[in-house]
């Protein structure tokens, strides 16, 4: 517990997670500061990845996702979020992701990317993706879900894997 140390800096790490540094040793703990967690064990590494990823992106995500309007949002936030955790994962990012849980062509991707995609159009009542002769139909709900079951496979995965452990930085 924090005990009248002189902290040098304090921060969150995630909604549920918080870091003390005081002098050169860094303290990691829970949001109420009733459990200290080791900042060089993997599992507290893959606690705080997994609360940010679903705090701050799938559960902020999961409150749009049925909307059609925020389709893009929705499709561009979940292109990032493969992104990044193909950085952890070594997945091959949202594009092999996509490919993968899909089984489409990611042409596309490079355009959500961007903010200007072309001929991708949102529906809440076809399949997460559907190929058109004009473009594609995404169902941003289903593609959600799709992509949240990826991230959760992968982090359980992350749990297992020794190397992660030596290379991931927390701070």
């Amino acid at each position: 517990m924090i005990n009248g140390e002189m902290e040098k800096s304090r921060g969150p790490l995630s909604k549920n997670y918080f870091f003390i540094k005081v002098e050169d040793l860094v303290r990691v703990y829970n949001s109420d500061a009733s459990r200290e967690l080791d900042p060089n064990k993997a599992e507290t590494k893959i606690l705080v990845y997994e609360d940010r990823v679903n705090v701050w992106f799938l559960d902020v995500i999961d409150e749009m996702k049925d909307d059609p309007d925020a389709g893009l949002l929705v499709l561009q936030s979940l292109t990032n979020l493969l992104d990044n955790n193909a950085k952890l994962t070594g997945s091959g990012g949202a594009s092999a992701t996509i490919k993968k849980l899909f089984k489409t062509d990611t042409d596309w991707v490079a355009g959500v990317r961007s903010g200007k995609p072309s001929g991708i159009r949102f529906d809440l009542h076809s399949p997460a993706v559907k190929k058109t002769e004009t473009g594609l139909v995404i169902n941003p709900s289903k593609f959600a879900d799709a992509v949240r079951l990826e991230i959760t496979r992968c982090i359980k995965s992350l749990r297992s894997n020794k190397t992660f452990a030596r290379n991931f930085k927390l701070f």
